[in-house]
């Protein structure tokens, strides 16, 4: 296992963005769960929340593998930041 540690501001930015897109995710996995019925534009609104949040997210993992993992490792089998401590660990083949 492979440890890199990113800058605050990377991490800040990409915990945020995951913190918007679960929220996000949890709200309409409750409606859906609970059978609340709302107006479809608003279920709609909802889900394209979800999607920007999610699109940001997926692009805020893209950087961190593009700017810091890859240059260290070609080849990761998996990644993941630790947000208590800016610390991406990853797995490699070797591991």
């Amino acid at each position: 296992m492979v440890n890199i540690t990113v800058p605050d501001e990377v991490r800040i930015a990409t915990q945020r963005a995951d913190i918007e897109c679960s929220a996000r995710r949890d709200i309409i996995t409750h409606i859906l769960e609970k059978n609340i019925q709302i107006p479809a534009e608003r279920f709609e609104a909802y889900q394209k929340e979800y999607d920007d949040k999610f699109f940001a997210f997926e692009q805020a993992k893209q950087k961190i593998e593009k700017e810091y993992v890859r240059p260290v490792v070609t080849n990761p089998v998996s990644w993941s930041l630790d947000y208590n401590t800016n610390i991406i660990s990853v797995v490699t083949l070797e591991d």
